[in-house]
């Protein structure tokens, strides 16, 4: 796994996927490049990942902390919007965004 600076922003590279170290990078890094986060959550965590197709940022963010507060408060509203406006219609799969 090797890691480079994109946008000021520290990021593992993982194919063309990056695992950004800190909330403040990840923030940068979707700011300014006006990306839409996208997350999953546990009971620990929220699991946030922004598509700049080809790539994907990912980042893990504690519950119960003041960047988990943050995110809750100014970013998590917007978040799990819909990506892309082309809906692929069903056949027998599920529905695919593309």
């Amino acid at each position: 796994m090797g890691s480079e600076t994109i946008d000021g922003a520290t990021a593992y590279t993982l194919s063309s996927q990056y695992q950004i170290g800190y909330w403040q990078d990840f923030k940068n890094t979707v700011d300014s490049k006006q990306l839409l986060i996208q997350y999953e959550e546990s009971e620990l965590y929220y699991y946030l990942f922004a598509v700049d197709d080809p790539v994907i940022y990912t980042y893990r963010l504690e519950k119960g902390t003041n960047d988990a507060v943050d995110f809750e408060q100014n970013y998590k509203p917007y978040a799990n919007r819909r990506i892309s406006g082309e809906v692929v219609t069903y056949t027998e799969k599920p529905l695919i965004y593309r």
